[in-house]
């Protein structure tokens, strides 16, 4: 780092003879910033009338701390309802992607490598017999949009960033997804299929759906969607 920002040289008296200090003057809060950014790279900016969505890798603790705090203020209660808790072990290590609007986080989502064999799919639903599977794909889950910003294409951006971020990072293209039953008409929109009918899962029995599809293929549906509706999207 630059040696200006510090004041000029100062004998210190309680060092050794001919020892002498450059006291830092200049604070650390720009340095901190670009670090943490550096770990957190963006995976998608996108831009429509004035709106400004960027969705970031939340692999620094502030950010991941950001989102179990979204999840703890708005999702707590469904999460519950699902018997999992706020923040499990999947998520420790699993890919986590923020949405930002003017620097506020306003939304999140994950993504977890699973196998018909191993994972929160198999822990939900036990062993797994997926016509036309790989033995490895991908979970896209955990999804949240703040209320106050819901129905603003904030899902639908998130969307966008956990394919791109997946079909960049990994050669498994198979994605499933467990929905509750009222987003499964939007994901089909977006080219996943239901694997079930309503399932009745977690304590609280709540409804839930199966849906699976093609990381690529998803991908290119959720941009030409947002596409369509004026967005315009920069991928990183």
């Amino acid at each position: 780092m630059s040696s200006e920002p510090h004041d000029e040289v100062i004998e210190v008296d309680d060092f050794d003879e001919g020892v002498s200090v450059r006291p830092r003057v200049r604070d650390l809060f720009a340095e901190a910033a670009e670090a943490v950014d550096a770990l957190d790279p963006v995976v998608v900016d996108c831009h429509c009338s004035g709106s400004h969505l960027s969705v970031r890798e939340a692999n620094s603790l502030p950010r991941r701390s950001a989102v179990l705090d979204l999840r703890t203020r708005y999702h707590a209660e469904a999460l519950r309802g699902f018997g999992v808790s706020t923040w499990d072990a999947y998520d420790e290590s699993a890919v986590h992607l923020l949405c930002y609007t003017d620097d506020t986080p306003i939304g999140a989502i994950r993504l977890v490598s699973n196998s018909v064999e191993r994972g929160e799919l198999v822990e939900d639903f036990g062993p797994l017999v997926l016509e036309g599977f790989g033995p490895e794909f991908v979970t896209f889950g955990r999804e949240i949009v703040v209320p106050s910003h819901r129905g603003a294409g904030v899902s639908t951006v998130l969307g966008l960033a956990a394919c791109a971020y997946w079909f960049r990072s990994s050669p498994v293209d198979d994605l499933v997804v467990t929905a509750a039953s009222s987003a499964a008409p939007a994901l089909e929109h977006l080219g996943l299929r239901r694997l079930t009918g309503t399932v009745h899962l977690g304590p609280a029995r709540m409804p839930a759906v199966i849906m699976a599809g093609k990381v690529s293929d998803a991908y290119q549906r959720t941009r030409e969607r947002l596409s369509g509706k004026g967005w315009s999207i920069v991928d990183r």
